[in-house]
């Protein structure tokens, strides 16, 4: 039956992703804000309903690491996000203002936290300034992995915001600074909607497109849509993730609706999630999955070169 969203009476009295990494790989951080074209993430500290699979030993050490992550990170984000963890972390909804010009993306956006990805010309650090109003984005989060990292690819949480609030921001590469013409990008949290259901954890691998090493620093979006017509229709909110060093990420399903006024209800026998991969010039990756079998093994997507 669809899957509504809310939690049951007592289920988290004391009790998300956002990505991380939920973080980290999930929301990361990590889903769920409003920007002028663009949109993050989950929370609950449940355990997932995992399917036993027989693996070698490393893949299932590694399994229940991602898994770990996902839990540890939503509990992290539930103490310091004002009660509300948010997983790691659709193409932008409409809250995002610039989100089309493909230049950033804005996913795991909830009520305290937002995830924002982007990818630059070449190697360098990236780091997000932002803050409350355009004269007063004295912020500066730099990318989860590090303030010294140098990638293509970049990726940076913000927790333990206000919700319905709007916020402001330039995404830096190195000295190369992203706005839209001159005008920060601006995104506006969600309102506080509660806790959703228990986690619906999805998670794997991505390999280089001959199939063999892992590939770190690979940004992993995805959409929850509807296909059976019994529960929210469209697709969800933008979840993303971020791999870590052998190439694995997680991320919790339960995201926001694009407007980020309520939980994206689904139904995990029916429905389905759209993957997009973005590994800057170690190439990309596209598919489809079916929920109930997605999320009862580790799913391995191997890349394939840019055209």
């Amino acid at each position: 039956m669809p899957r509504n969203g809310e939690c049951q009476p007592g289920a988290f009295e004391s009790s998300q992703i956002r990505p991380l990494t939920v973080f980290t790989p999930v929301a990361t951080i990590c889903p769920d804000i409003a920007l002028e074209g663009m949109t993050v993430p989950s929370e609950t500290p449940a355990l997932p309903r995992l399917k036993r699979v027989e693996k070698s030993k490393p893949a299932r050490i590694r399994n229940l690491a991602i898994v770990g992550v996902v839990i540890l990170a939503a509990i992290a984000l539930y103490v310091t996000g004002s009660g509300r963890p948010q997983p790691a972390p659709v193409v932008p909804s409409a809250g995002i203002a610039g989100q089309p010009d493909g230049r950033i993306r804005i996913t795991n956006v909830t009520d305290v936290a937002f995830a924002v990805s982007w990818v630059s010309a070449g190697p360098t650090t990236g780091q997000l300034r932002w803050g409350s109003s355009p004269s007063q984005m004295t912020n500066v989060t730099p990318d989860i992995r590090g303030a010294s990292v140098s990638s293509r690819t970049h990726y940076v949480v913000i927790p333990s915001l206000r919700p319905a609030t709007t916020y402001y921001l330039e995404a830096i590469s190195g000295r190369t600074v992203e706005n839209l013409n001159g005008q920060p990008y601006q995104v506006t949290t969600g309102p506080a909607i509660g806790m959703p259901g228990l986690p619906v954890v999805l998670f794997g691998q991505v390999l280089a497109p001959d199939g063999g090493a892992p590939v770190a620093g690979a940004i992993i979006y995805v959409r929850v849509r509807d296909r059976d017509g019994r529960g929210t229709p469209g697709d969800s909110g933008e979840l993303s993730a971020i791999t870590d060093d052998d190439g694995s990420w997680g991320l919790d399903l339960n995201a926001r609706v694009p407007d980020l006024k309520g939980y994206f209800a689904f139904t995990e026998t029916t429905d389905e999630v759209v993957v997009d991969v973005e590994a800057a010039d170690k190439g990309v990756a596209s598919t489809v999955l079916r929920i109930a079998t997605a999320t009862e093994t580790e799913q391995t997507i191997t890349l394939r070169p840019k055209p």
